[in-house]
């Protein structure tokens, strides 16, 4: 990473597979109307057309490739200007996954915690963060992820922003492993039947990124893991040491 080229897209330390896996033979893929004037692959890209409507009873949108999506003419031209430009049009050259594969969905149903983003109406982006125990984010389907929400300031800035714009963004990291999944999206709140908010989200596309400059940072669980015998071990030894001199000093005076 910090190259210019091509292999600084490569350097992922998340699991890949070469070809995504096949989706349910059930999958169905969300089709525009005929009479749409836009191109397949305007997909997601801000055509009612080709919206897809959200959770429709056995039909699945379509997925594309991150690129396709983010890679607008700025964004190109930016590319070329730093030399990366063929590099990154290879790599939207390859085939769009057709949902999150295995690698994907272990990663997202491990997160203790997520990054999401929305924009209002006047284009201001808003960012806040979710966490739960692992599972907490949940795959509820080869393109669809979501979550319970839990009460919070109540400013609802993320549903109002839903409400006029409810494309979405998510920052799925695993900092131990430095290691970024990104996922863009549609969004809706729903209220179950027990009143709570539940948040689903129709995965559009989704990347994984570049593991330098995470740091990496261990939870309480993380770091019993990796050190819990250690300690337990030097635990031990400090109490017979301090069991050992307690002797001593209670032992007959010279």
């Amino acid at each position: 990473c910090g190259d210019t080229n091509f292999k600084a897209i490569s350097c992922v330390a998340a699991p890949r597979h070469s070809i995504h896996p096949a989706p349910p033979q059930s999958l169905h893929t969300y089709s525009p109307p005929l009479d749409c004037p836009c191109s397949p692959r305007d997909s997601f890209k801000g055509c009612p057309c080709h919206d897809p409507p959200h959770f429709r009873t056995g039909s699945i949108p379509m997925m594309d490739h991150f690129g396709t999506i983010m890679f607008t003419e700025p964004v190109k031209e930016a590319q070329k200007t730093a030399g990366s430009r063929a590099g990154y049009a290879e790599y939207v050259s390859r085939p769009a996954p057709e949902g999150l594969g295995p690698d994907e969905q272990a990663f997202i149903e491990t997160r203790r915690s997520i990054y999401l983003a929305t924009a209002n109406a006047d284009g201001w982006p808003y960012v806040q963060h979710r966490g739960g125990p692992p599972g907490f984010l949940k795959c509820l389907g080869p393109t669809e992820i979501g979550f319970t929400e839990q009460n919070g300031n109540r400013q609802f800035i993320t549903k109002g922003n839903l409400e006029q714009n409810n494309r979405i963004a998510l920052f799925l990291m695993d900092y131990p492993r430095q290691t970024r999944l990104k996922i863009i999206g549609y969004g809706q709140l729903d209220q179950g039947p027990d009143g709570a908010a539940h948040m689903r989200i129709t995965v559009a596309a989704f990347d994984w990124n570049c593991p330098k400059f995470i740091t990496p940072r261990y939870d309480e669980a993380e770091i019993a893991t990796m050190l819990g015998a250690h300690i337990r071990s030097l635990e031990a030894e400090n109490a017979a040491l301090k069991s050992q001199i307690a002797a001593l000093q209670s032992g007959p005076k010279p």
